[in-house]
């Protein structure tokens, strides 16, 4: 739901576009309404940046997460192996 509030001294009308059509709602000065969030409209879009009319949009609510626990896999020990070190003729 949008939260729409008029902050101005003067009533305004705001036309949204619903999905049944079209339609217009009044505000009273220091007023508020509730819309859904399917309605829009270009008037509220101008007047909010404008700063005439305040517009909050609630979200529902998250569902909560599950968190899983860390699966600590433990590697086998690294074995390194001796490697001898070929000594070329021409270098003795």
């Amino acid at each position: 739901m949008k939260t729409v509030t008029n902050r101005s001294k003067q009533g305004l009308s705001i036309p949204f576009s619903t999905p049944e059509g079209g339609r217009s709602i009044f505000l009273a000065p220091r007023g508020t309404f509730n819309v859904p969030n399917g309605w829009g409209s270009n008037t509220l879009n101008t007047l909010v940046s404008r700063k005439l009319i305040w517009m909050t949009v609630e979200t529902p609510p998250l569902p909560p997460v599950k968190v899983e626990e860390e699966v600590k896999v433990e590697s086998p020990p690294e074995v390194q192996e001796y490697v001898p070190l070929k000594i070329n003729e021409k270098n003795r």
